[in-house]
């Protein structure tokens, strides 16, 4: 660990011997300027969108499934949903899609939007719903 972001994170080198002499721990990266608590907090959701992400992959869980699984009980083909298209069964699939791969799959908008032929702005909005 870079000592200098600790050094500042714990609020300079006297406040960092008072913690060493009285044996408290602080949880650092020099990745992340912050508290000790805002630290602990960033890494702990990072480990979460981690295990999320890993769980998604062990189940073998993709966008083509989810593409599939959508349609399935929306009652429309998978290559609606692919095509342009405005209807609004097809809009509410696509949302649907996009928050399942963004959450669960953790996909970029970029991949997301190549998949189903819109920008990766519109993924942006149909997340964000």
């Amino acid at each position: 660990m870079e000592k200098g972001s600790l050094i500042r994170s714990v609020g300079g080198w006297s406040a960092l011997k008072d913690l060493r002499e009285s044996n408290t721990r602080v949880i650092s990266d020099e990745r992340i300027l912050g508290s000790s608590e805002f630290t602990e907090s960033v890494l702990k959701k990072a480990n979460e969108a981690y295990e999320r992400r890993t769980a998604t992959m062990v189940k073998g869980i993709d966008i083509d499934k989810i593409i599939l699984t959508v349609s399935g009980h929306l009652a429309l083909e998978a290559d609606q949903i692919i095509r342009k298209g405005r209807k609004r069964s097809i809009a509410l699939a696509r949302s649907v899609i996009c928050a399942m791969a963004f959450d669960r799959a953790m996909l970029s908008n970029t991949d997301i939007a190549r998949k189903l032929n819109i920008t990766p702005s519109a993924v942006s909005r149909l997340v964000a719903h």
